[in-house]
């Protein structure tokens, strides 16, 4: 999601702000109370949107100022209004708190139009937004995975995460530990995720009041409060299209009439009374393979990052594991056997790590030839990749990536198998290939044309690989079987094994 930076200007004639303003304080059913949330303490620093929030306060109180001014209304005396002016708190029952409006912007804006009066030009502010930090450290990075997760600024801290190409933006005025902050980043993700069946920017759009009913949910002054979605969705129904018809012609909100039944009890993540018609359980066994290969294709680093999504085999094989609450984590210690009480519907069971290299096995291997020589204007590229050890499963899904010096110009290439791309401006070849199979192996190779006059690249570009394996855990990992206690039936049972590439780059 993307915001728009914006300047914005305000001409020397200010008699229209003033006619709007002066009202508020010559009515005593109007209260003037500090807008923090809306607008910054500096007017160079305030935000475009804020800003025009002021403004339509204003612009309501005027109304209110209109309705208010019928007979027997009594004016605010003259103490009362001065203490307006110089930015003191005046109360009143009439209107409500997030209506008021801030005497300290109108005072700045008076101030702002006696010093126009006396300049004939007209004055101009470049209204620098909360947003236009991370912007700028956005457009320094050479990926998105590159933007640095934390960002200081004068007056605040910007805490971010990416997922799903979208950019989650947590903004902080204290310090407070930035792994906290980015933990509940992800629940938010996932919450969506779990409400909209996909975290995209059309799906945040289409359900904006959702996602503004979950967040306030979710935060409780600025501090995390519910994130379960088992607890979320009794206060706030998930969207569909039977209840999105009935609520635009009844009027009705998702708002949950009832309280949360797990919100006080010993398992808040599962609501009380689940049942459904057909019993049913299903685990994914979800791993990615992070490794380096050198030119010589030893491996440098790898270790996998797994998602078990039960008892299973070889449990001893994992070096850092991240629990859900659910887990019962004294039984794990001693049996290595995972005892829960499940959350209803989808959620991430256990997170895992192996890395161990002798453990990790490289399901791909990359031959590549990319060179460029002295004093001229031309290089060769020549990249083959094939299957290593995939277990006779099928490798899918395989893109390659590569980040060219800045002095290619451009790239004259034949692919075997699959399309390729090449954009001039950002200098990154994209190479489709698809699937690999062992009888044919797609292959890449041309000419690299450089900018004239550019000398010779310094260093090669590293090749980043994205593949996947279906019903395959690279790691060995299984799960062998599930148990159910206290209950008569039984479920049916279903297990999904997938390998993908997550940092998966080859040094040429």
């Amino acid at each position: 999601m993307k915001v728009n930076k914006e300047t914005f200007s305000i001409n020397h004639n200010l008699s229209d702000i003033q006619s709007i303003s002066e009202p508020l304080f010559h009515d005593s059913r109007v209260q003037t109370i500090s807008l923090a949330s809306l607008i910054s303490k500096s007017l160079q620093h305030i935000d475009l949107k804020h800003f025009r929030e002021a403004f339509r306060l204003l612009l309501r109180h005027r109304r209110c100022h209109r309705r208010a001014s019928a007979p027997g209304a009594e004016p605010v005396p003259s103490k009362r209004c001065a203490a307006g002016l110089a930015g003191r708190v005046v109360r009143t029952p009439a209107v409500p708190r997030e209506e008021a409006v801030t005497t300290g912007l109108l005072k700045r804006l008076a101030e702002n139009r006696r010093w126009a009066e006396n300049d004939p030009q007209p004055v101009s502010y470049k209204l620098k937004s909360v947003c236009d930090y991370f912007f700028e450290a956005q457009e320094k990075a050479i990926d998105v995975e590159n933007v640095p997760p934390v960002i200081s600024t004068p007056h605040h801290y910007l805490i971010s995460i990416y997922r799903d190409k979208i950019f989650f933006v947590s903004v902080i005025q204290t310090e407070v530990p930035p792994l906290f902050v980015i933990e509940f980043l992800h629940r938010v993700a996932d919450t969506f995720q779990d409400y909209f069946g996909e975290c995209s920017e059309t799906a945040i759009k289409d359900n904006v009041v959702i996602v503004y009913e979950l967040l306030e949910e979710m935060l409780d002054n600025g501090f995390p409060l519910a994130t379960e979605s088992n607890i979320l969705k009794e206060l706030i129904k998930p969207p569909t299209i039977l209840r999105s018809v009935v609520n635009s012609i009844t009027g009705s909100s998702n708002v949950g009439d009832t309280l949360p039944t797990g919100q006080l009890s010993n398992i808040p993540w599962r609501r009380a009374g689940v049942k459904y018609t057909n019993n049913e359980a299903y685990f994914d066994v979800i791993e990615e393979i992070d490794a380096i290969i050198d030119k010589s294709g030893s491996t440098v680093f790898a270790e996998i990052q797994g998602d078990l999504s039960l008892s299973f085999m070889n449990p001893r094989l994992l070096d850092d594991v991240s629990f859900h609450p659910c887990i019962r984590f004294k039984r794990w210690e001693s049996e290595r056997v995972l005892s829960f009480i499940p959350p209803d519907g989808n959620f991430r069971l256990i997170s895992y790590r192996v890395s161990s290299q002798n453990l990790v096995a490289i399901p791909v291997y990359v031959k590549h030839v990319i060179s460029f020589k002295e004093n001229s204007s031309s290089g060769r590229f020549d990249v083959t990749i094939g299957p290593k050890q995939n277990m006779g499963k099928t490798i899918e899904g395989v893109v390659m990536t590569v980040h060219m010096p800045k002095a290619v110009l451009n790239m004259n290439l034949t692919a075997t198998q699959g399309s390729y791309t090449f954009d001039p401006v950002t200098k990154v070849l994209t190479w489709d290939v698809g699937k690999i199979t062992p009888q044919k192996l797609p292959n890449l190779k041309g000419i690299v044309n450089l900018q004239s006059g550019a000398p010779k690249p310094e260093e090669n570009p590293s090749l980043n690989i994205q593949f996947k394996i279906q019903q395959l855990a690279i790691s060995g990992l299984k799960v062998n079987r599930l148990d159910m206690y206290g209950e008569k039936y039984k479920p049916f049972k279903g297990v999904k094994y997938i390998t993908k590439a997550g940092k998966f780059q080859v040094r040429t």
